[in-house]
Parts: structure tokens; sequence; C-alpha cells
């Protein structure tokens, strides 16, 4: 309980809980097993395979961590898109962990899923991660954090102070855009990332059903804001949208821990019975 007085993004995994239990015993066996595979077939030696082992299990993690923001009335939806991560991280290689995590504050800082309005510390965290993001060069993760700003400054209810933070964001993301090179490159996307695209339409009736939720926040246990819940899951599609439009293969690989919640959320919800809630 005390945890709030620092953070209002940190969802700590708590092994009390039967799912994080699973998430953690999965993502440890997925570590284990990508290492013992590519130290005993791959070539590779103790250390280089229990790094991939690592990045392997991290992906798998990050993809579940992301689908409880983009779905979070159904806790076993997030297991889907966990299981399609693995494939995609063997397929596209290991993503961007620095933009991956700071996807998943952004969404926190809309949904609101933990419950207050982000802390002082919070954006400050958010941005100082957004300019190490920046200075690589990739303009697509800070604008998004410049789009998760302005709209918890104009959601109900609005966290104004954002503005601010909306425009140290957009200043990052011009600084992003310069050191990709300026304008910034459209590679085009491909066939195969077009089609991966594809793949995230049946997370559309989830968006639809995601106006009244069941789920309440961590802190205060009020129900979610289903518009805010709304705006973040069409954040997290603008995103990936972005990335493949700019990058192709290689900006879904970039992010594909959050291709995956998506892709993994939507095919758990044309199952039959779609789970209970979060």
């Amino acid at each position: 309980m005390d945890r709030p007085r620092f953070t209002s993004i940190g969802r700590p995994v708590d092994p009390a809980w039967p799912t994080n239990r699973a998430i953690l015993l999965l993502s440890v066996t997925v570590v284990i097993v990508v290492a013992a595979f590519r130290l005993l077939f791959g070539g590779l030696g103790f250390l280089p395979a229990a790094v991939a082992g690592l990045l392997a299990g991290g992906t798998v993690f990050f993809a579940w961590a992301l689908a409880r923001e983009v779905d979070p009335d159904h806790d076993l939806a997030a297991f889907a898109g966990a299981l399609i991560a693995l494939p995609a991280w063997e397929l596209l290689g290991s993503p961007r962990f620095a933009a991956v995590v700071l996807l998943l504050l952004a969404l926190r800082i809309v949904n609101r899923t933990v419950g207050p309005a982000a802390r002082p510390l919070d954006s400050i965290a958010i941005l100082l991660l957004a300019g190490w993001v920046a200075w690589s060069g990739d303009w697509v993760t800070t604008f998004a954090v410049f789009l998760a700003f302005v709209l918890d400054a104009t959601l109900t209810p609005a966290h104004r102070s954002h503005l601010a933070g909306a425009g140290a964001a957009l200043a990052l993301t011009g600084l992003a855009a310069t050191r990709s090179g300026f304008p910034p490159s459209i590679s085009g996307a491909s066939l195969g990332s077009l089609g991966a695209l594809v793949l995230m339409l049946p997370f559309l009736p989830v968006m639809a059903r995601s106006g009244t939720l069941r789920t309440l926040t961590d802190v205060d246990t009020r129900p979610l804001i289903g518009t805010r819940v709304r705006s973040a899951q069409a954040l997290a599609i603008l995103a990936v949208a972005l990335a493949v439009f700019v990058d192709g293969t290689g900006g879904l690989a970039e992010i594909s821990p959050l291709w995956s919640a998506i892709v993994g959320c939507g095919l758990y919800g044309l199952l039959p019975a779609r789970g209970t809630p979060a």
C-alpha cells in the first residue's frame, strides 16, 4: 500500500496471485529451454545461450504485461499474447526493450489501471526514458509518448499538468526525427509486415466491448474508465501500425511484444468463452 506514494504506473508482479505465478513460471521456463536449446543445438557458448534465453523470456513477459493493459478484463488473454511472443521472437529477433517499457508506461498513464494519475516522478521517469529512446532515433515511440501525455491531459478526469509533458515529448520526437534523418525515412511496409497488421483486426471487437469494464483499479478499487482504456488500446494499435509503415518488418521486430499482446487478446476474444474478469 506504500507503493502509490512513489508511483502510479508501477504494477509489481505479486506471486500471491495465481496468474502472476504462472507468468513467472512460464518466463523462467522459456529462459531455461531457449538457453539449453541454443547451447546444445545452436552452437553457442554458455554466455550467449544464456543471453538468448533471457531475451526470449523477457519478450514473453513483456507481451503478457502489455496484454494486461490492452485487455484488462481478461487475465487469460495475456497468456495468449505471451505464447505468440515466443515464435515472434524466433522469427523477428529481440525487441528494443527500452521502447517496449516506454510504451508499457505510456499505456498505463492513459488507461490508469493502477488508479491515480501519474505522479511527478512517474512523468519525469517516462521523459528520461523517452530521451534515451529519442537519442537512438526512434521517433515513433516518442510520438506515442507525446500522444499519451495529450490523452491523459484531456480525458476525464484530466491531468492538465501533462500538457507540459506533452510539450517535452513533442520536442523529443523532433530530436528523434533529426537523429534518424530529417524528414524521417519511410521504408514502406513489406507484405509480411502488412500481414502482421491484418492479424490485429480481431482486436477491434475487444475494443468495442471495452466501453464498460468489470476490472477494478489496483489501488483505489474503482472500475476502469472505458474511454481511457479504449484510448490506450487505440494508441497501442497506432504505435504498431506506425512502426510497420515506417520501418517494415524491422519496426515490427522492435516492438513485437506489443504486437503479440494485441494479436493474442484479439484471438482470445474470438473464443466462445472469453475467460473471467482480471
